[in-house]
């Protein structure tokens, strides 16, 4: 009950925004509910220094979504399907990489404030799997609020903040209010076309505060080249990535180069898939 009506408040007080950012209005042949489709492919999961389900791990990411009109209010599900589930022969092995499933549901608002501020606000609940299937095991799944700012300017300058509540105490009494990460970022498009075709490239650093895990401090600093190309109202995507995470608590153990020697993860390279489109 308090969930929900904490959900509802966050939708009245979106449902504001609009009057206070210059929403702009729609003409009237445009529909107003949309519904945004797409699938995405990471070789990677990468998350906030880490690469969250083990080095190599790649994911799935099917997302369907409703948009309001022109009001920059929009409501999504998704889920996390784990890549290594449709390789996996093995009952065992399948058994075990369907616990690195993840579901995800949000709502979320982005707008511009003048012609050179861009906001964006949301709140997404995110379930995850494994702490199902393994005993004894609390559940880590969290309600995210999110919070960002950008400046329409060279090199857009952008700031991210993220704030997680655990829903469930530990046993371990772990907190459950503590965890935060925040990113700076900058980006420029190298390559921007009449015809819908773009090459951007990015970087960004961020600082994580994983009170759960106990791990804190300057996570992650990483580029992105990415692709994006328009055809007939579908959008193709084509992204390289390189990370490195930065303090040794986010430099997790892993067989690096698959030779039985265990060290530190410390440099990140993946790539990303994706196509999508809007239905009406």
């Amino acid at each position: 009950m308090k969930k929900t009506v904490c959900v509802f408040a966050l939708i009245v007080v979106l449902t504001g925004i609009p009057a206070y950012a210059g929403e702009v209005v729609a003409p009237a042949e445009t529909q107003f509910l949309t519904f945004p489709v797409s699938l995405a492919y990471y070789s990677t999961y990468w998350w906030r220094g880490t690469e969250y389900n083990g080095k190599g791990a790649g994911l799935f990411w099917p997302q369907l979504g409703v948009k309001l009109g022109e009001s920059g209010i929009s409501a999504w599900v998704a889920g996390g399907v784990n890549a290594d589930y449709f390789a996996a022969s093995e009952s065992g092995d399948k058994k075990y990489a369907k616990t690195l499933h993840e579901f995800d549901s949000a709502v979320a608002y982005s707008g511009e404030i003048g012609s050179r501020v861009s906001i964006g606000l949301g709140a997404t609940y995110i379930r995850y799997f494994f702490y199902d299937a393994i005993p004894d095991l609390d559940d880590g799944s969290f309600i995210e609020g999110s919070f960002s700012l950008g400046i329409l300017m060279p090199l857009n300058p952008k700031i991210e903040v993220y704030y997680d509540y655990i829903l469930e105490k530990s046993a371990a009494g772990t907190p459950r209010d503590e965890d935060y990460y925040v990113s700076f970022s900058l980006s420029h498009d190298l390559v921007s076309t009449d015809d819908g075709f773009k090459v951007t490239i990015s970087s960004w650093v961020g600082y994580y505060n994983n009170a759960y895990l106990d791990r804190k401090g300057l996570s992650d600093a990483g580029l992105t080249f990415a692709t994006a190309k328009d055809y007939k109202g579908t959008s193709f995507t084509a992204n390289v990535n390189y990370a490195r995470s930065l303090k040794s608590d986010f430099q997790l153990p892993a067989d690096i180069n698959g030779d039985g020697i265990t060290g530190k993860l410390k440099n990140h390279f993946w790539a990303e898939f994706g196509v999508s489109r809007t239905l009406q």
